[in-house]
C-alpha cells in the first residue's frame, strides 16, 4: 500500500498494490489499483487491474478483469450494481453505466 493511498473502512487482501483510494470495499488477492483510481462500495475479485484515474462505484468486478485508465464503472445510484465478467476489459475512457454488465 503506497504512502499516498487512502483506505477507509475497506478490506484489502494480501498481494495487492494500492496507489489510489478504496472506500467501503473488499479487494481480493493480487489486485492492482493505480494512482488516482477510486474504488467505492464495491467488491473486487482476485487479480483485477484498475488502472490510473479509473473510477469504480457500486460494482462487482470479476476475477482477472481490467478497468483501463480513466474508465468509469458504475455510478452513484446505489440500487444499480455494475458487473464485469471474469476476464472482462472496460476500455480506457469508456463508461459502464450503473446496472450494466459485460
Amino acid at each position: 500500500i503506497d504512502e499516498h493511498a487512502k483506505i477507509v473502512n475497506a478490506f484489502v487482501a494480501e498481494g495487492c498494490e494500492v496507489y489510489g483510494k478504496v472506500v467501503h470495499s473488499v479487494i481480493s488477492v493480487g489486485c492492482y489499483i493505480g494512482k488516482g483510481a477510486i474504488v467505492e462500495d464495491s467488491v473486487v475479485m482476485p487479480d483485477v487491474v484498475i488502472e490510473e484515474g479509473a473510477i469504480v462505484r457500486h460494482a462487482i468486478l470479476g476475477e482477472g478483469s481490467k478497468v483501463e485508465a480513466n474508465a468509469v464503472v458504475g455510478g452513484t445510484d446505489k440500487e444499480k450494481i455494475s458487473v464485469t465478467a471474469k476476464g472482462a476489459v472496460v476500455a480506457a475512457g469508456s463508461h459502464l453505466a450503473p446496472g450494466e454488465m459485460i
